[in-house]
């Protein structure tokens, strides 16, 4: 389920190395596609913690797709010292944290809805110049968004779901 973990699920292939992600997902089959995608080391919330002083220290950057209270302490727990945490989901909650700790830690927290104009030119430079391979897209009529929810919230979408009117 969503609330249970970062998730970081591969957005795209062909990248080699350059990103070594460590992904934390509730769900096996999702670890399992982020490790053939490329993820360095895939774990659940629960072996995070219990590695959590193989990562002290050692995390640059984490990405948030889920957007909670549960994700967000996680990743404020494994960030290094002047790392950047990204949270790009919105499932919502309440962060509480230290404010002495943000200067000290040199810790940057932000948020990510929409690019720039200039990120999308790189991105699609960087496409351009690799051989990616995109995500799964899947196409469904507007009338099934109810659905469409339910298999987000129950974390069983595979890549994106469009809805088309």
């Amino acid at each position: 389920q969503a609330e249970d973990g970062i998730r970081d699920q591969p957005r795209s292939r062909g990248l080699g190395d350059v990103y070594k992600r460590q992904v934390v997902d509730t769900d096996p089959v999702k670890r399992e596609n982020a490790r053939s995608n490329g993820a360095k080391r895939c774990f659940s919330p629960e072996e995070m913690l219990e590695n959590l002083n193989d990562f002290n220290g050692k995390i640059a950057g984490v990405i948030d797709f889920v957007g909670n209270e549960k994700t967000a302490n996680l990743a404020l727990s494994i960030v290094k010292k002047g790392g950047t945490i990204v949270i790009v989901g919105l499932y919502g909650g309440s962060l509480s944290i230290s404010l002495p700790l943000i200067p000290m830690r040199s810790i940057n927290i932000k948020g990510s809805y929409v690019g720039e104009l200039r990120e999308l030119k790189e991105l699609v430079e960087l496409i351009n110049s690799k051989n990616v391979e995109l995500i799964k897209v899947t196409k469904q009529d507007l009338n099934t968004a109810n659905d469409a929810m339910k298999k987000l919230r129950n974390g069983d979408v595979d890549g994106r779901i469009v809805l088309e009117p």
